[in-house]
């Protein structure tokens, strides 16, 4: 995959911090499920620029000197980059999760990470931040209607809350990594449902659309599979592009986007 040198650091600092805490983790086997995720997710080029989209698109649209939450940052990758991108942004990365391989790239950045795994209320005062992102996050919590009324209490009013990569119902991805015994979702919603599960807490959608018509991660594939297919990155990303505006055809996305504003 062909990266523009300009941001081509983002990438190789990423890809060498996931293989640090790889290596770091690879004696301990409660890490196991961790060590799997940053192999699918970030020793390629390809599924760290499904991010660093992301990240771009949130650097040209928060307003400037804003206080912003990565919400259920993991890794730290997209906090990284945005922070990268936007110097100006306040931004205070928040998990559930802390272990050695979730560590490295937030040490080596200087990430402001806060770990504290008591979901039911996150710890932050009512209305202190101008925005709030979650890239495939909501899919994940134990309660959702009552995380979500969290991040309407802790978000300003007028601001936004971004909600990226959320599962389809209707993905062929998702199915087929069910069929052959792959990591897939449990929580997925089709648009209509996530729009209701989001404007029930109060949130009014802003926008909304359709994410990754061809697959990005090729989670538990053999290496060499997701090494050949990472070649053709910048061709996927290009067809997606045009694939998630084509009705009917989108529908069968993998994820789903959503950008709501509290009132």
């Amino acid at each position: 995959m062909i990266i523009n040198n300009k941001y081509a650091y983002f990438f190789d600092d990423i890809k060498k911090c996931a293989r640090i805490s790889i290596e770091l983790s690879a004696n301990d086997r409660r890490y196991i499920p961790g060590i799997k995720y940053l192999e699918d997710h970030f020793l390629f080029d390809l599924p760290i620029y499904r991010n660093f989209r992301i990240s771009r698109f949130l650097a040209d649209n928060i307003p400037e000197n804003s206080k912003v939450l990565d919400w259920g940052c993991g890794y730290g990758d997209a906090s990284f980059m945005l922070r990268s991108l936007r110097p100006d942004l306040d931004i205070i990365s928040y998990d559930v999760l802390s272990s050695p391989p979730w560590e490295t790239l937030a040490g080596k950045e200087n990430l402001n990470k806060i770990v504290d795994n008591n979901e039911d209320r996150l710890p932050f005062e009512a209305g202190c931040f101008d925005a709030i992102f979650g890239i495939g996050v909501l899919e994940h919590v134990n309660n959702q209607e009552n995380s979500l009324k969290e991040i309407y209490r802790i978000l300003k009013p007028g601001g936004l809350f971004y909600i990226f990569l959320y599962p389809n119902r209707f993905s062929y991805t998702e199915r087929f990594q069910k069929t052959i015994g792959h990591p897939c979702h449990d929580k997925p919603l089709s648009m209509e449902e996530l729009e209701k599960r989001v404007t029930d807490p109060g949130f009014t959608v802003e926008a909304k659309g359709y994410q990754l018509t061809l697959p990005i991660i090729l989670s538990r594939f053999p290496f060499f599979v997701r090494y050949l297919y990472n070649l053709f990155g910048n061709a996927i990303m290009a067809m997606n592009d045009i694939f998630e505006k084509i009705p009917v055809l989108n529908k069968l996305s993998s994820n789903l986007m959503v950008i709501c504003r509290k009132k």
